[in-house]
């Protein structure tokens, strides 16, 4: 079970770094908001079909370790709820202080 969770992890960590970078962009074009949207909606389609063309090879690596196409994807969406919750979480923590 800790072995499955960890493959799910270093998928996500695999996929956050693309994510992150179109929502980084957007976020230059339109502020906050543009993030969180992209960040939980288009980024995520963005990832999804750059791992579909060019890293579908790596779908077979989960599947022999028992982890499905669908459980990886959904895992990668709650993962980004929790990892958005953390960035608005420090941003305001940030606001605070200075």
């Amino acid at each position: 079970m800790l072995q499955r969770a960890a493959n799910i992890f270093a998928f996500y960590k695999s996929t956050v770094v693309i994510n992150l970078a179109c929502s980084t962009a957007v976020f230059l074009i339109s502020g906050k908001d543009g993030f969180i949207f992209t960040f939980l909606t288009f980024g995520v389609l963005i990832t999804y079909c750059y791992k579909h063309i060019n890293r579908k090879n790596e779908y077979v690596f989960y599947y022999n370790n028992r982890i499905s196409l669908m459980m990886l994807w959904s895992s990668v969406f709650v993962l980004n709820f929790i990892t958005l919750a953390f960035i608005i979480g420090a941003c305001n923590l940030l606001k605070l202080l200075f």
